[in-house]
């Protein structure tokens, strides 16, 4: 097993912060990450929705660099892509995609995770931003009856602006699941779904999608990971 410095590092090496302007002037940040050397970053939809300008900061690099939305879901998942290929090739060096999680596995309930990402008002051009935590899967569920998609419930809380951040294996480096709420928006409904399994209370509660999101996503771009 790697140690958790070191697997940071690893998987910091695909993050990028995500800057949203909006029609009225608004702006909001977010987290993704690149999956795909086409210039396929994935993060999630409520942080670029209805936005009219989305650029990404990858860590350690000093330029914005816009992107478009290309691939949306209902369970709030977006594929941005942006020109990969214009970036200095040393920085591209730097700068891979995160090793997924094969389509048929999963993380187990009670095993430990990591999960990356930028927090809301924090200047992408100081390294310590990038916030980093330990978190545990509290459950592993598919197709609840308020969603449709493949959910990982995670104990544990995350800062605004860490939507659309991988979280991954701690001992592999592999993501496994995209965050993309800090708390569930009808927590009483997910009790009712899930019956006897015990969560943690909402402020203490993170739901991320399933890695199969990334695999299905990018095949509907024609795209398969590397």
């Amino acid at each position: 097993m790697k140690d958790f410095p070191d697997l940071i590092a690893e998987v910091a090496s695909s993050v990028v912060m995500i800057k949203a302007q909006f029609p009225d002037g608004s702006l909001s940040v977010g987290t993704g990450f690149l999956i795909h050397r086409s210039g396929y970053i994935v993060s999630a939809l409520h942080v670029v929705r209805g936005a009219t300008k989305v650029e990404i900061i990858p860590e350690n690099h000093k330029q914005a660099i816009p992107v478009k939305p290309v691939k949306k879901n209902e369970d709030d998942m977006v594929l941005l892509k942006f020109d990969y290929a214009s970036l200095n090739w040393d920085y591209r060096m730097r700068f891979a995609p995160a090793k997924i999680l094969p389509v048929h596995m999963g993380q187990v309930v009670g095993s430990e995770v990591g999960i990356l990402g930028y927090a809301w008002g924090m200047e992408s051009n100081a390294s310590s931003t990038l916030f980093a935590f330990r978190r545990t899967i509290s459950l592993n569920i598919m197709h609840p009856s308020h969603r449709r998609g493949l959910l990982y419930y995670i104990d544990g809380t995350a800062i605004s602006g860490m939507s659309g951040g991988p979280i991954f294996d701690l001992e592999t480096g592999q993501v496994s699941g995209v965050l993309t709420h800090i708390e569930p928006e009808r927590y009483d409904e997910v009790l009712k779904t899930v019956g006897k399994a015990v969560l943690p209370s909402p402020e203490h509660l993170c739901v991320a999608l399933q890695s199969f999101y990334i695999h299905s996503g990018l095949e509907s771009v024609g795209e398969h990971l590397e």
